[in-house]
């Protein structure tokens, strides 16, 4: 073990001058002694508080410690602190550091791999032998007494289920007699064979055992599970009951006397496709109606050719039960034997690009969009911080250690819950260990739902009903015209992979007439690059059709088979192409395979195709999906309400109670005033528009919503009511109502009715301190609540329920004047009454949106009226920027966060979206030492500070915590633990503050559009407040328009968007005068 770099406790102890006894106990710890390069050091240089002045002094230090080695007998060593390998990879840690927060970001060490010559030429001031001993002989010396160890056993160590290739034989050959007959017929018998081999002879039985119990278990309990991946390319799988897809080629099967059809002509016509698509048909021996069976999807896909591709069983549970069959794999293998699988989250891509663009942006330097995009490919796939996957289950076999596969944690957000995480990426582990991927969805969730509501089994639903098909072409099977529900010519809002308005398109485009022309439309939806540029242009161009065209990963390997290519170069093709490593050009044999293509008579717009190509989606998957999303829609056609309250309890989050419970014209009336704000609208807004859309679909089918009843709603779901045509609303439908009050609202309803609205509060008022606000609206919505209680509840509500502790403390109330001041004398955001609310009872709220919105003005102005300090701290990157630190001389550095913790005051943490999760941790302690009772908590000065009874914080974020997304690519994921303790309120631009900033209405009304456009357009850029507040600044400073609107608006953007922002300007005829052609040839000379 070496003393280390500067930070060591070695140099340390030499650079603060410590005793000689305690240097020599620490020389005598360390098996050699390190000394660096001078640049590596040089920082302290610029450090106040340092003792270093020249570089002589870190000269010195260096030959101190050459001296104690001599002293001592240990070998010197000159190392680097390597960081990046070449001296210009520098920019790359230097943008990182920058978007972590760090202040000294461009004051980068040269922490770069330094040759022998450039590591001689450092230590040349000890002279050239003692040089060349330190940096050449010693480390020799050091290499060759190291061990050659590695990290992780080499060793495959699955999971042991006694009996398990035998076991899974015995439960496919009982399901497959059941089903097919005994004798089995040759083709079923062939492929079952083909397949159990491959499987038990390559050690993947236990794999299969494993998903059986789990699936079984499922349904056992009542909840279907969808299959994902290409699993369902098994018929292994589905005879074992993991998944429904059936991938044996078309056919007929008749479940009473056993007869099939794998050979007629009408059955051969249906190759590559679907057998539900077939005709119905009569059994010819017995009379009774066929069943139709078969994807055509070849067992390859899933193993490969030769059984050596490694399997992923992938299941999709509903999200209400994927805990329980978490739980389940403890009682399969043993408590203590499974682990969450844990991840190592890198550097992605899009917050690459955002460091790069934030880092040059702040700087106020100007780079080309290329130039950014090179830079932020140097900073990608860098580690951040472990994880966790969200369904993957590590299994340890009995017998074994977890330690010597790899170390565990707990969450870092939580150390006190009973998950433990592989603290190896499980990426490391999974050639040892098997990953189970046991994953949460909702389809499961709703379908279990109408289940429940209707009596009738889903496993039963026909996947050929007309009329279920017909949504994908019309509304005619809803009873309603397209002109009823805003112009949507389809009857498929709401409907799973097909609801959305781009899936909705691609239907109109692709004009499916049969269930695999659904398939097909899944596998384009959820690939990149597979539909749009590529199959959407070959339709247009009549050169293929939704049945030719590559839709999933499948088609192009039994394509190329059935062109003649030798299947295992099919399998290989398929692979690079779905992987997207032909389009990346990284498939090294591409060129040679498509010469054999081109030999073989494929066409030259399949190749072009396949070039596109960045990722495709399983045809298994694609079935499993339809399926699931058909049989929803079946309910929605035939079970109509029944449908729309599963619907809206399941999928919905954000609603509009009073359009909803008024009545078609009223969501008519919303519907419009959201879609005619336009680019102004909030995400909130939207959301809600998508829900409002379906509910305007069903009170144009006849059905009706009712208001929330004290007496009959329930907490979460909508209920049909007694007229058998409406849906009571439930009371989370009340915008900002938290689950656990309405839970706790239905228990207490359960213990006796509520005689009025002070029962209620009474009731309440443990959780009204936590949800002060939502009393009110409760009391503005639920029927039978007279107005005149309205006051009452808001001052019961506002009140401070004190917690019961040895020391009461209390809070202190603030009066309204200065309040009344600002909102009388200034400018306020539309929000800041409701912000300063919530503040003023203790309340955190968090305030999400968009960059450059003026949440830090508010936040000021909040501060402002109660008559407060405020304490800022932009980004917790690390959590001393919270807790504070102990410098070298044991002086305790004092944070904003501490001073407002402890002294009262509003602490404004600014993009808590970019923190880090260990100062995310310590921020919750605070919240809860605030709010919770227990008024304490630990500091880095090693004392415990007690909570100031006028602490308040807000924080701001971009995002929803759900991590990078296109226009805000530095931000991290929040945890739930983190985002339950705020108020979350969506902070948006305020219109009437951007029309008080400037005075030129043309120019503001420029602005707006622009905004619009680049959002509509995808375009990475932002058009703010605060440009606009610069660009009043610039008028007034006499810029001309063209200049205003090139440093506020274009900035740097590449003329290529410019190109399409100017299109789209003059196709909606809207483009403003100040648009001139002087203004044009600015941006042409700035790109």
């Amino acid at each position: 073990m070496g003393s280390a770099c500067e930070a060591g406790e070695l140099y340390r102890a030499i650079l603060n001058g410590r005793p000689e006894e305690e240097i020599s106990r620490i020389v005598e710890f360390y098996d050699y002694l390190e000394i660096q390069p001078l640049g590596n050091n040089a920082f302290m240089l610029r450090d106040e508080d340092s003792p270093i002045e020249t570089e002589e002094d870190i000269i010195e230090i260096n030959k101190r410690i050459v001296k104690l080695g001599q002293d001592f007998g240990k070998l010197v060593v000159a190392t680097c602190d390597v960081h990046f390998l070449d001296p210009e990879d520098e920019v790359y840690r230097r943008i990182i550091m920058a978007g972590k927060g760090f202040k000294d970001a461009d004051d980068q060490a040269p922490l770069y791999l330094r040759t022998t010559e450039e590591m001689l030429d450092e230590f040349a001031y000890l002279g050239s032998a003692k040089a060349e001993e330190v940096v050449i002989t010693n480390t020799n010396k050091i290499a060759d007494m190291c061990e050659w160890i590695k990290p992780v056993r080499p060793d495959k160590c699955p999971p042991v289920i006694e009996n398990s290739d035998q076991m899974l034989r015995d439960i496919c050959y009982n399901k497959a007699h059941k089903m097919y007959g005994d004798p089995l017929p040759e083709v079923v018998h062939a492929r079952l064979e083909r397949e159990l081999n491959s499987i038990i002879s390559n050690g993947y039985a236990v794999m299969y055992i494993i998903a059986q119990k789990l699936v079984w278990k499922s349904n056992e309990d009542g909840y279907l599970v969808g299959s994902r991946g290409s699993v369902g390319s098994s018929f292994v799988a589905t005879m074992s009951g993991i998944t429904e897809v059936n991938p044996l080629q078309a056919h007929y099967l008749c479940e009473e006397c056993k007869y099939v059809d794998f050979d007629s002509d009408v059955v051969k016509s249906y190759a590559g496709r679907c057998g539900c698509d077939m005709p119905d048909a009569i059994c010819p021996n017995c009379g009774k109606p066929l069943k139709k069976e078969g994807f055509d999807i070849p067992f390859e896909t899933f193993l490969g050719f030769k059984g050596d591709k490694e399997p992923d069983i992938d299941l999709n549970f509903s999200n209400e039960y994927q805990s329980k069959a978490h739980k389940y794999t403890e009682v399969i293998f043993g408590e203590g034997q499974t682990f969450k699988a844990g991840t190592v989250g890198t550097l992605a891509d899009k917050t690459a690009f955002g460091y790069v663009k934030k880092y040059y942006e702040e700087r106020g330097i100007s780079k080309r969009k290329c130039e950014i995009e090179r830079l932020a490919v140097g900073c990608t796939g860098i580690h951040r911080t472990t994880g966790q996957h969200p369904g993957g289950i590590i299994v340890l076999p009995m017998g074994e250690n977890i330690n010597t596969f790899t170390p565990v944690q707990h969450p870092a957000n939580d150390m006190t819950v009973d998950i433990t995480t592989t603290h190896f990426d499980y990426h490391s582990i999974d050639h040892n260990l098997l990953k189970l991927d046991i994953l949460g969805h909702v389809d499961p969730t709703m379908i279990r739902m109408l289940q429940d509501l209707t009596g009738l089994d889903p496993t039963t639903i026909p996947l050929d009903d007309k009329a279920v098909m017909s949504l994908f072409a019309n509304t005619e099977a809803l009873g309603i015209k397209p002109e009823d529900i805003g112009g949507t010519p389809l009857g498929a809002l709401g409907i799973p992979e097909f609801g959305t308005d781009f899936a909705i398109g691609l239907v109109e485009e692709a004009m499916p007439t049969q269930f695999i022309d659904l398939v097909n439309i899944a596998g384009l939806s959820h690939g990149t690059d597979v539909w749009l540029g590529n199959a959407q242009t070959l339709i247009k161009e009549g050169k293929a059709t939704i049945s030719t065209c590559i839709c999933t990963r499948d088609d192009i390997m039994t394509y190329l088979i059935n062109k003649g290519l030798q299947p295992d170069m099919a399998f290989k093709i398929m692979e690079a192409v779905r992987k997207g490593m032909v389009a990346k050009g990284k498939a090294e044999k591409w060129p040679e395979w498509k010469q054999e293509m081109i030999d073989h008579g494929v066409p030259d717009w399949y190749i072009w195709s396949c070039e596109k190509i960045k990722y495709m989606f399983p045809k298994a998957h694609a079935a499993a999906y339809v399926m699931s999303a058909f049989r929803i829609a079946y309910f929605k056609v035939h079970y109509p309400l029944y449908y729309y309250a599963a619907f809206f309890s399941i999928r919905c989050d954000d609603f509009d109670v009073d359009s909803m419970i008024k009545g078609e014209t009223a969501i008519r009336a919303k519907i419009e005033e959201i879609q005619n704000k336009g680019f102004e609208a909030t995400n909130k807004e939207t959301n809600t528009l998508d829900v409002l859309n379906v509910a305007l679909e069903m009170t144009c089918r006849g059905f009706s919503f009712k208001n929330i009843d004290i007496e009959k709603s329930h907490a979460k779901y909508f209920l049909i009511d007694d007229d058998n045509t409406s849906l009571r609303l439930p009371f989370r439908a009340l915008d900002g109502l938290g689950v656990q009050v309405c839970n706790q609202i239905v228990t207490e309803r359960e213990k006796g009715k509520y005689i009025s609205i002070e029962k209620l509060i009474e009731k309440q008022k443990d959780l009204i301190k936590d949800y002060a606000g939502q009393a009110y609206e409760l009391a503005s919505y639920v029927e039978n609540v007279k107005n005149r209680v309205i006051d009452d509840i808001v001052l019961a509500a506002t009140k401070r329920i004190v917690v019961e502790d040895a020391r009461p403390r209390t809070i202190e109330i603030y009066n309204d004047s200065k309040l009344e001041k600002i909102l009388d004398e200034e400018l306020y955001h539309q929000d800041f009454e409701t912000i300063y609310k919530l503040i003023r009872i203790g309340l955190p709220v968090m305030l999400i949106g968009p960059t450059g919105s003026g949440k830090s003005a508010c936040a000021s102005q909040v501060a402002k009226a109660l008559d407060m300090p405020m304490y800022y701290t932009n980004n917790a990157s690390e959590e001393y920027k919270l807790l504070g630190f102990t410098d070298a001389h044991g002086k305790y550095k004092e944070t904003q966060f501490y001073k407002a913790f402890k002294d009262g005051g509003l602490f404004f943490l600014d993009e808590i979206d970019n923190s880090h999760p260990s100062a995310l941790l310590s921020l919750n302690s605070a919240i809860g030492a605030s709010n919770n009772g227990n008024i304490y908590m630990a500091f880095e000065d090693g004392k415990y500070t007690e909570a100031n009874p006028n602490f308040r914080i807000i924080a701001a974020a971009n995002t929803w915590g759900n991590g990078a997304n296109r226009m805000y690519c530095g931000r991290s994921e929040l945890d739930s633990a983190s985002l339950d303790r705020f108020i979350q309120i969506y902070f948006d631009y305020d219109p009437k503050i951007e029309k008080s900033i400037i005075d030129d209405e043309e120019l503001l009304r420029y602005f707006w559009n622009f905004r619009r456009i680049i959002n509509d357009c995808g375009i990475r850029h932002t058009v703010t407040t605060r440009n606009i507040d610069y660009a009043s600044k610039l008028k007034k400073a006499g810029f001309s328009t063209e200049q205003i609107l090139l440093y506020t608006v274009v900035k740097e953007l590449e003329f290529e968007d410019m190109k399409i922002i100017s299109k789209r300007f003059e196709d909606e005829g809207i483009e403003p005068s100040i648009y001139s052609e002087e203004f044009k040839k600015m941006v042409l000379k700035k790109a």
